[in-house]
Formats: structure tokens, C-alpha cells, sequence
């Protein structure tokens, strides 16, 4: 038999890509485009000896890899698991349909997003185009949180 651990707190680095270039990024340079299967998101999973555990989706940009996303999901749901689930990502990839999806997931969503409209399209870039996400996910009423980089483009505006 395998053995299991008392984990309380999982990050799956789902996808080694990402969409954006932000100009902050540490790990860009180092990416290899790689994507989790979800064989081995299984694996890890099973490692738990508690069904009861924070599990993040994370990566590059978690939503490349969406269809993981949903049958890890699936597997939780099946197997009984009642983890709290978090999922980081910039909203560029958030369409209608993924709004939808992740609407019916007990899954909290953070969106990033730098400050004013101009600093996140200096620092980040597609701007317009996470703000549709973000507006995709209100309405299926979802609520998220938006996480920022504190930097020194943005430090001493008032939106803090």
C-alpha cells in the first residue's frame, strides 16, 4: 500500500506557460511549456491522507490546462473529497463557457491585476481583455478576489 501524508496544503503547478509577459515575472525565463497531466494530479492527490485539505491550482497560467482543471474537479467531487480549492490565473482565457463551467465549481477564483487600468497594461499587458474575464465571472455571480504586485509603479496610488 502506498503511503499517505497528513497533507493540509497542495499546490498543482498545472501548466509551465503562460500567456502574458509581465514585466516583473521571475519565472518566464524558465518556463518549458509543459502542461500536468492529470494522471499524476491523481497521484498526488491520493497522497492525501485527509480528504479535507486546501488544494490551489496554480502554474504559469492554470487555465491552459482547463480540461485537468475539470477532471480533477470530477474527482474530488466522485471520491468525496471536501477540499477548499483556489485557482490563480490572470482572466485572459476566461470565455463565456469557462465562466459557465467554473461558475457550477466550488472553486475560488483570484484574478491578478496590478491597479489602475494603466498600470496593469504596463505591468501586464491585456488589460481589456482580463476585465472581460472578470466581468464574464460577475455574471454567473461568482465572486473573486483580485490579488495584486505591490511595486514601485503602483505603490502610492490611491486604488490601494
Amino acid at each position: 500500500m502506498k503511503s499517505k501524508f497528513n497533507i493540509k496544503y497542495l499546490v498543482l503547478w498545472l501548466a509551465d506557460s503562460c500567456n502574458l509577459n509581465c514585466k516583473y515575472c521571475y519565472a518566464r525565463p524558465k518556463f518549458n511549456n509543459g502542461y500536468m497531466s492529470f494522471e499524476t494530479a491523481k497521484k498526488v492527490i491520493d497522497l492525501c491522507e485527509n480528504q479535507d485539505f486546501t488544494l490551489i491550482l496554480a502554474g504559469g497560467e492554470p487555465l491552459l490546462n482547463f480540461q485537468v482543471i475539470e477532471k480533477i474537479y470530477s474527482y474530488l467531487e466522485e471520491n468525496g473529497y471536501n477540499c477548499k480549492i483556489g485557482l490563480q490565473s490572470n482572466g485572459i482565457l476566461i470565455t463565456e463557457e469557462i465562466a459557465e463551467k467554473l461558475s457550477k465549481m466550488r472553486i475560488n477564483i483570484g484574478i491578478s491585476f496590478d491597479g489602475t487600468i494603466k498600470i496593469n497594461e504596463e505591468l501586464r499587458g491585456k488589460t481589456k481583455r482580463t476585465l472581460e474575464g472578470i466581468n464574464l465571472l460577475r455574471g454567473k455571480n461568482r465572486n473573486i478576489n483580485l490579488n495584486c504586485v505591490v511595486s514601485n509603479k503602483n505603490i502610492d496610488k490611491p486604488w490601494l
